[in-house]
């Protein structure tokens, strides 16, 4: 039996339909039951990125009190400008702030292009290159060092470049804008001259001394700190009455020195010069909270101090030549011409003996009796030399004796050197 539902049609007449009644829509819950299961794994995974289970730290562009402690409170920051679109942080930025988790580097994630509270952005405010990608800068509270874009390849290389920029370093001075800039118009500088390349502990020690006082240019109660190689540069107050009030000391090749200035104003400067103790760790820590808790040991300034560039020594004059010493020069060099000339003549008369002549004979034979002479007379003074002891009488004897058996000699060879010619 075909079931179905009887239809009236306008002719009146009855017709049955043979298509199955139709069923009812089913409902959504296990659709809406999935997605919001998803969701709160969604929100799950976000809160423990943005807490312990993430060394990554999400920071808000208008949480003042993080951005001070960011950049202003001397800890060192490997900061990652997220994505503007996505919010993500850059490629293996993550990865390697899960290996150094355990070390003094934090690990932070912002959107550099956000205004900040002070109405610029943190790439405005820091100069960073925004058409460099990925944006990854450290800042150690002394400087704000942008990492360059290739190193955030791998991770090998994002590491190795952000272990260096962790270390903080003096600002290097190579001109007086630069001194004024960086160091003398700040609240508080310490200058450092360097009178040789800092040594590695050195380094290490300014490294821990700019941890405790690191400074930014926004923070009035810290210092900065500026590096001067004094071998090519000198202040130019160094060496007189103001030099030696701030108890500055003089220059000394492979010594280093410091001077600590603070300014009041941009017409009022004050200064003094570390000049207890060694330059270490611990006495220019000393120092610092010395001068930086009672300012009354500080000397005023009458004028801005400069840099300008240091002298060279000069180097000493030749000593003037004596006359005698060149006399006998020239009468030196003028024999040995002169032996130099005889040689060639004897090469050549000794490869071509007919081209010689009576008076090339005669000049020959003086020659060889001169150097046969002076062969005799040598072997005489070492023999005289040797035998010392022996009598003012019996050395005259012998010379006597053997000048005439060289005169004999002399002759024999001479008459030999003819027959041989």
């Amino acid at each position: 039996m075909v079931k179905g539902k009887a239809k009236k049609k306008a002719t009146g007449k009855e017709t049955i339909s043979l298509n199955p009644p139709p069923k009812k829509k089913s409902s959504f819950l296990w659709k809406n039951v999935a997605s919001g299961i998803m969701a709160l794994f969604a929100v799950i995974y976000t809160v423990m990125r943005r807490t312990g289970g993430n060394p990554l730290v999400y920071i808000e562009e208008t949480d003042e009190v993080m951005l001070r402690r960011v950049f202003f409170s001397g800890e060192v920051w490997a900061i990652g400008c997220a994505d503007s679109t996505t919010g993500a942080p850059p490629d293996n930025f993550e990865a390697v702030a899960v290996r150094l988790k355990e070390s003094e580097i934090n690990f932070g994630v912002l959107d550099c292009t956000a205004k900040l509270p002070s109405g610029r952005s943190t790439i405005q405010r820091w100069k960073l290159k925004s058409r460099e990608k990925p944006i990854i800068f450290v800042t150690n509270g002394a400087q704000v060092i942008q990492i360059i874009p290739s190193a955030a390849r791998n991770e090998y290389d994002l590491i190795r470049e952000l272990r260096l920029a962790a270390v903080r370093r003096p600002a290097i001075i190579t001109n007086a804008n630069l001194f004024q800039e960086k160091c003398l118009f700040k609240p508080r500088c310490l200058l450092i001259l360097a009178g040789s390349e800092l040594e590695h502990t050195i380094t290490k020690s300014l490294d821990k001394i700019m941890g405790r006082f690191a400074t930014n240019s926004e923070n009035n109660t810290l210092v900065a700190f500026a590096e001067l190689d004094a071998t090519s540069w000198k202040l130019d107050i160094e060496g007189f009455d103001t030099g030696d009030k701030i108890k500055l000391r003089r220059f000394e090749s492979g010594a280093h020195r410091a001077v600590y200035f603070k300014n009041d104003s941009l017409t009022t400067i004050k200064a003094l010069a570390h000049y207890r103790g060694g330059f270490s760790e611990s006495s220019i820590t000393a120092f610092l909270h010395a001068v930086i808790s009672d300012e009354n040991r500080l000397v005023s300034l009458d004028a801005i101090p400069t840099i300008v560039k240091r002298p060279r020594p000069k180097r000493p004059a030749p000593p003037k030549p004596d006359p005698s010493s060149t006399d006998d020069a020239d009468s030196k060099a003028a024999q040995r011409r002169k032996r130099r000339s005889e040689l060639k003549d004897e090469q050549i008369k000794s490869k071509h003996p007919d081209v010689l002549t009576d008076e090339d004979r005669e000049r020959l034979k003086q020659q060889q009796q001169r150097e046969r002479e002076a062969k005799a007379r040598e072997s005489m003074e070492r023999q005289a030399a040797d035998s010392a002891f022996i009598s003012d009488a019996d050395i005259d004897f012998d010379i006597e004796e053997s000048s005439s058996q060289v005169e004999d000699s002399i002759e024999e060879h001479d008459d030999d050197d003819i027959e041989e010619i």
